[in-house]
């Protein structure tokens, strides 16, 4: 297992989308010339797919700063990036785990409020999160 802080420090720094399509192909070379494989497993041709570029993974800025708690009243505005595992990535090097996000409202803002905005800006609106039926509020 592999914490989240290393994995966020490292996604900036990746290698081309060549060089990582060859360290998967020599990698699947390795694992199919190992011997014993058993006769119920079939071992299937190479077949890479690189998610960095539908990700925005691709040429992220480097972790600013990580949202680690959420608070009443708080507000995380910006564009969205990338996504990957649970990070949200922004533009300005924001990073929100959206495991944080259970229970808080997300809202978009206008877009036509934003003259530079090309994509949709997401907002994520900090009020406290609601009890569930039924309770007074107080886990």
């Amino acid at each position: 297992r592999i914490a989240y802080a290393r994995k966020r420090a490292v996604r900036v720094h990746l290698p081309t989308a060549a060089d990582r399509a060859r360290e998967v192909a020599e990698l699947h070379a390795r694992a199919a010339a190992l011997p014993g494989w058993p006769e119920s497993l079939e071992r299937l041709e190479c077949a890479i797919a690189d998610h960095a570029g539908p990700f925005g993974l691709d040429g992220l800025p480097a972790p600013a700063r990580v949202v680690t708690t959420m608070v009443p009243g708080g507000a995380v505005t910006g564009r969205l990036v990338g996504a990957a595992g649970p990070d949200l990535h922004f533009a300005d090097g924001l990073v929100v785990d959206s495991r944080l996000l259970a229970g808080w409202e997300l809202v978009a803002t206008d877009a036509d409020a934003d003259a530079d905005a090309t994509t949709a800006v997401p907002v994520a609106e900090l009020p406290p999160p609601a009890a569930p039926a039924g309770q007074d509020g107080l886990f």
